[in-house]
């Protein structure tokens, strides 16, 4: 079985739509999608809710395409879609139809899944991006960890949201309410499951997630309005210190700048080392892209450009912490970030500046 996690634009209405896909499907060796379940979020206005996959197929091109590398097509959720094979935990998918165009990987569902809330407790950091697609529209980035009980109850939440540029951060003591977790006990086996909470700073902020596995799972927000998709991972260590998080990391960001009189697209990618001295203990070297700025540099292209920080650690790291990376290049600035570090060394980071909302994942550089 394979959990999924597509994002992209949805031609449904009569202009395009921000949509988000994720879900469980089986597949039997054979050809044969066996079923399976989905949450589609098109648009902000009406999630799906989980919804069953209809029995569908897929197969490998029988030319050198499928046999030298891995490629195949599948229908999934009345969807057509390409798949390249990564190794045999994973596929890479693009959708080839007019229904719209999304992408995203399908990873294979592995150990113990919960089936009831019991099996679901312990610590976990989760990260989604995407955009309010309704009332006033733009990026939204939204960052965070709680504490599930196995009785259906979460706490000692934290969380950080960049709603285009205005960022509000909650921590346990900001009056949180309505609070829960549910795993999904009528597709029981799927990973499916959701959280939610409230503020009045934030109003009421609900998550579908599914698990790959029993510490890591793909987040659908669809709370009123959002469309946005990302990553939850176990948080297992009761204290995070610098010494911890020494080592290499390499990053990739994504979002956009908010500038007038439209916005733009940026990305980054690079690699950092952090140290564990107390103050300017992150450099590294990074290649950004600002779609908006080709007056400046070749295409809004900057290559090989160094890149130099700090990162802060808050109380016992498990929730808030804080990255301030300034960048090098034709014009150099700086960049805020907060931060929620999880298992096998993930960094889910969202930006905490007013004039842009972007966010991504640092990982631990492995030989």
């Amino acid at each position: 079985k394979y959990v999924f996690d597509f994002s992209g634009l949805s031609f449904a209405g009569t202009t395009p739509a921000p949509i988000s896909l994720v879900g469980q499907f089986g597949a039997d060796g054979n050809g044969n999608v066996t079923g399976g379940t989905t949450d589609v979020n098109d648009g902000g206005i009406a999630p799906s809710g989980a919804t069953a996959l209809a029995a569908s197929t897929y197969q490998l091109d029988t030319n050198g395409n499928g046999t030298n590398f891995g490629r195949g097509t599948m229908t999934l959720d009345g969807r057509t879609f390409a798949f390249y094979i990564v190794d045999a935990t994973r596929l890479e998918l693009l959708e080839e139809d007019q229904q719209g165009g999304s992408s995203g990987p399908a990873i294979l569902q592995t150990g113990v899944i919960p089936t009831t809330n019991s099996g679901f407790k312990g610590s976990f950091a989760f990260l989604a991006g995407g955009s309010r697609a309704t009332g006033t529209i733009g990026p939204n980035a939204r960052a965070g960890r709680f504490a599930a009980d196995g009785a259906g109850g979460i706490g000692t939440i934290s969380f950080h949201e960049n709603n285009g540029g205005n960022n509000t951060q909650l921590t346990p003591t900001s009056g949180i309410t309505s609070t829960s977790y549910s795993i999904d006990t009528t597709n029981a086996g799927s990973g499916r499951g959701t959280f939610t909470f409230r503020n009045s700073s934030v109003n009421t902020v609900t998550y579908v997630f599914y698990l790959i596995s029993p510490t890591r799972a793909v987040v659908q927000d669809v709370s009123a309005g959002i469309v946005a998709d990302g990553t939850m991972v176990s948080q297992s260590a009761t204290s995070i210190t610098l010494a911890d998080l020494t080592g290499n990391y390499s990053f990739s960001w994504s979002g956009v700048e908010l500038v007038q009189p439209a916005v733009f697209e940026e990305d980054y990618a690079g690699q950092f080392a952090q140290t564990s001295t107390a103050t300017t203990n992150i450099a590294g070297v990074v290649d950004y892209a600002q779609l908006g700025l080709n007056t400046i540099n070749t295409n809004g292209v900057t290559l090989n450009a160094g890149i130099s920080g700090t990162l802060t650690v808050a109380g016992d790291g498990t929730q808030n912490n804080t990255y301030k990376i300034a960048f090098g290049g034709h014009s150099a600035f700086t960049v805020n970030f907060v931060a929620y570090f999880a298992d096998g060394g993930t960094v889910l980071m969202v930006c905490s500046d007013g004039n842009r909302t972007t966010a991504g994942i640092a990982l631990p550089q492995t030989q």
